[in-house]
């Protein structure tokens, strides 16, 4: 009977120090996961305005191509119009 009281003496305090741990690692898990989140949060903020840069700068050359074409377009309806017309430049 001492012995089995011996014992489960013993895994009471197993136990308490398995249930320490586990409460430190579950803190330490917690504290790894806050970082990890902040840090993609950063990142993607970072990403979110490096993006839209290059979206700014090729809209904004995208946008002086089509008025180029634009332009050469109209220039060429021109011609063809005088030409028609039998007028010369």
């Amino acid at each position: 009977m001492t012995r089995l009281s011996g014992e489960i003496v013993a895994l009471h305090g197993k136990r308490a120090a398995l249930m320490g741990d586990l409460a430190r690692g579950s803190k330490e898990l917690s504290a790894s996961v806050a970082g990890f989140c902040s840090r993609l949060a950063e990142a993607r903020c970072g990403m979110a305005k490096r993006t839209k840069t290059e979206r700014a700068a090729f809209l904004k050359n995208l946008k002086s191509e089509v008025n180029a074409r634009r332009r050469e377009v109209a220039l060429d309806l021109g011609e063809v119009r005088r030409s028609w017309s039998g007028r010369s430049c």
